[in-house]
């Protein structure tokens, strides 16, 4: 258990408001790994592949300001993922809820990613993510709003 590697990307390196695993608000049993290559700070999250819809991790920024931002997860691929995690993307607009595949994000400034579409943002944003109903692990290692030109 807990991360097997030194640290990993420095989320300030990175474009746009990053937060890290670590910053989320944290609800149910979460383990820590390091297993994976590349990952921010010093590892990531994952539920234990429980599917019980217990855990969830949930990111609020502090954004300096309100626009549009393109959002995005961060999640080490593999195959043992699930292809169908919940997530709610609160927005100035309202809330949308998703399912995302955790399987195959797309690599971009070392890391993976999975785009989860632009949004008007204000204060209020937060992305949640959850296992409720998965059919894998349910792996996050950040997440990330990033100012739409």
């Amino acid at each position: 258990d807990g991360p097997s590697s030194s640290k990993g990307v420095d989320p300030k390196s990175l474009k746009g408001i990053v937060m890290d695993d670590l910053d989320a608000k944290v609800t149910g049993e979460w383990k820590e790994s390091g297993a994976a290559k590349n990952f921010i700070g010093d590892g990531y999250r994952h539920d234990n592949n429980t599917k019980d819809g217990k855990c969830s991790l949930r990111f609020e920024p502090k954004l300096t300001q309100p626009g549009k931002y393109r959002l995005m997860l961060a999640a080490p691929p593999n195959n043992n993922r699930a292809s169908n995690a919940p997530v709610e993307v609160q927005h100035a607009g309202g809330v949308k809820k998703l399912k995302i595949d955790l399987k195959s994000p797309q690599p971009a400034e070392g890391l993976f990613w999975i785009d989860l579409g632009e949004y008007e943002c204000g204060n209020d944003t937060a992305i949640t993510i959850t296992n409720e109903g998965t059919d894998g692990y349910v792996v996050i290692d950040g997440a990330r709003w990033v100012p739409v030109e």
